[in-house]
């Protein structure tokens, strides 16, 4: 690198001394304005600008010159081989232009620049179907077995995310992932129990259950509430069951269920809420086992929180294994930030899912699972329409979501804004983010683009403009 010091009578001047010798990649090391003592007669001499600037070593040549041009002046005895002191290119040779001023600086600047570059690469990869069902959460070996399903169906080749979603789908089926309900035998009605840990929202899915057959089917719906230990256990239920108005009957041993059900001989759909039991409550459990065997040909849902931990999942079905379930049931998919513990229960346990809950809203919060919307929230990162049914909202992780129809994000704590794919993005909590489409519509209020990942959205300031910066104003 070439330093030198330049003096002039004003920095305009000096500057025009810089570009003449050093040309437009001069950096600007420092400025400062130095006063001169009495001239002749009494008479102020004026200020004096000085300025050190420095540029690269790199042979600069001369304008329109083609390289062509440059090996015929050559000498031909020399040899032709490339000199080492020729410019070498690499993904460190833009520093040279914007050479830090500090070279504590330009070591925190490398690194960062580094690892955008490789994250930029690297995210621009398309993911294959096992990297996108790992990063999920779903088990490697899990994985493995349905990726390798879908290979089979898909032709060789870059396949759309509509096709990998199909096909998914269809390994789905293949394994009895996700099984359409039954329907009420002839003149008995269907019974749906609804079991689970505390806290998993079992009372709000029997409110819902109900209220969305009785809005599609228009059919006589009954309500059983075995909930005889939490203080207005059953009385939540009963609102709902008037607002709907459907019958509603309480029970607290096998004899009262069993008059309760002969109650509603002529509904088509009795869905049955049971107590929450403790992972150490094995007395009630087989009490609620006795009490739901005067139920015949139930189907017994085994109700989860999707945004619980796998183990806790695990843990879950073993202890109701007892009741005999049928399905797996989940709720919470709006708090969810992986679709994969659920799918890993499931294939292990071997027991299907039937429904899905992703809001607190009644009705509109439950919907039966099938295989297209399961492969759905496995492949989330295209187009969130593509292979879901019409008029549904997205149900795993509503916040990841908004990533991808977004580009840009920003802390209302803070002054700039940050690419979906910062990784200062990962660091801001969920209640401070605010959302823009355009960097313009940030801008708009303020907002000041990141220097990672939006610096081409920043203006690049005049040469003068920074010499004046370095000069402290005084010029």
């Amino acid at each position: 690198m070439k330093i030198k010091r330049f003096e002039a009578s004003s920095m305009s001047d000096a500057l025009r001394m810089i570009k003449k010798e050093f040309g437009e990649d001069a950096v600007i090391l420092s400025a400062k304005t130095m006063k001169k003592g009495g001239g002749l007669l009494g008479n102020k001499r004026p200020h004096k600008v000085v300025v050190t600037a420095a540029v690269d070593n790199a042979p600069v040549s001369e304008p329109g010159l083609m390289a062509e041009d440059m090996n015929e002046k050559k000498d031909p005895g020399l040899s032709t081989a490339p000199e080492s002191h020729h410019t070498t290119y690499s993904k460190f040779s833009f520093l040279k232009k914007y050479q830090p001023i500090t070279r504590t600086g330009k070591n925190k600047v490398k690194p960062k620049i580094v690892q955008l570059m490789t994250e930029t690469a690297e995210s621009g990869a398309p993911k294959s179907v096992e990297e996108q069902l790992l990063s999920q959460g779903v088990t490697q070996k899990n994985s493995t077995a349905l990726s390798a399903h879908v290979s089979s169906l898909l032709a060789s080749g870059q396949s759309s995310v509509r096709e990998k979603r199909s096909a998914l789908s269809q390994a789905m089926d293949a394994i009895h992932l996700a099984r359409p309900m039954g329907l009420n035998n002839g003149n008995t009605p269907r019974i749906v129990v609804m079991v689970g840990p505390a806290g998993v929202g079992k009372t709000c899915a029997v409110a819902k259950l109900a209220g969305k057959h009785i809005m599609d089917s228009g059919e006589i719906v009954g309500i059983i509430s075995l909930d005889n230990k939490r203080i207005a256990g059953s009385s939540e239920l009963e609102r709902y069951a008037t607002i709907m108005g459907c019958p509603f009957e309480t029970a607290c041993n096998a004899v009262e269920a069993e008059q309760a059900l002969q109650s509603f001989a002529a509904a088509n759909l009795v869905v049955v809420d049971t107590p929450a039991l403790g992972i150490e409550e094995h007395y009630p459990l087989q009490t609620l086992k006795k009490c739901l065997s005067e139920f015949q040909n139930a189907e017994i849902h085994l109700l989860l929180s999707a945004a619980t931990q796998e183990k806790v999942m695990a843990r879950a079905i073993s202890f109701f294994s007892a009741l005999n379930i049928d399905f797996l049931a989940f709720t919470k998919l709006d708090w969810a930030m992986e679709a994969g513990p659920m799918i890993n229960q499931a294939m292990v346990s071997k027991i299907p899912i039937s429904y899905l809950c992703d809001s607190h809203k009644v009705p509109e919060g439950l919907h039966p699972a099938n295989s297209a919307e399961l492969s759905a929230l496995l492949l989330p990162e295209a187009d969130i329409s593509e292979g879901v049914p019409e008029n549904r909202v997205p149900t795993v992780s509503q916040q990841k979501t908004a990533y991808e129809t977004t580009r840009y994000v920003a802390n209302k704590n803070s002054d700039i804004f940050h690419h979906n794919s910062c990784k200062s993005v990962n660091r801001i909590n969920a209640g401070n983010m605010m959302m823009f489409k355009d960097p313009a519509e940030a801008m708009g209020q303020n907002f000041k683009p990141c220097r990672m990942c939006c610096g081409e959205l920043i203006v690049k300031k005049p040469l003068e403009r920074l010499a004046r910066r370095y000069a402290g104003g005084r010029c």
